[in-house]
């Protein structure tokens, strides 16, 4: 709850988006990684069909990570249990306020720069639980030319298909 002044769901835009922040009280998803709260699809119910939901995190650039690359760090956890590989997430990284935006898994531009450590994240299928993942990408830094002060974003898309069936 400290830091939820860095998160942003779009609801304005995007009326059904269906991020939500709270306790998650699912059958199969039932607790969150670091309780209480997750930021999860629906706390309570399955995820709608025919839907493409985005929250975004921002982080101000404080240290010295992306102007001398070594330090760059980008962790968490995620838990995915959806149901087809046709619904997928999504995380991407702007390193100019939106302005440009970066597949962190798919990207083939910056693919080389981004080391995922012990693997990147699978965001389809059912993850079997929480998975932890991280990545470093310091590189990044000097090709956008980034500074202390500038905000860094992070954009989180889940999109699902047409098919209901859990």
């Amino acid at each position: 709850t400290d830091n939820l002044y860095h998160l942003y769901i779009d609801t304005t835009s995007n009326p059904n988006n269906i991020w939500q922040v709270g306790m998650v009280q699912k059958s199969i998803f039932s607790s969150a990684y670091s309780a209480p709260n997750v930021i999860v699809t629906d706390t309570l119910n399955a995820y709608a069909s025919n839907d493409t939901s985005i929250f975004t995190l921002t982080n101000i650039v404080s240290g010295l990570g992306f102007i001398w690359p070594h330090t760059i760090v980008f962790s968490g956890q995620y838990f995915v249990n959806s149901d087809s590989l046709t619904d997928f997430g999504i995380i991407e990284l702007s390193p100019d306020n939106g302005d440009t935006w970066i597949d962190l898994i798919n990207d083939t531009i910056y693919n080389d720069l981004i080391d995922w450590g012990l693997n990147k994240p699978t965001l389809t299928g059912n993850s079997n639980g929480w998975v932890s993942f991280y990545a470093f990408f310091p590189e990044l830094g000097p090709i956008f030319n980034i500074q202390i002060g500038d905000t860094i974003s992070y954009r989180f898309t889940f999109i699902c298909d047409s098919v209901q069936t859990f």
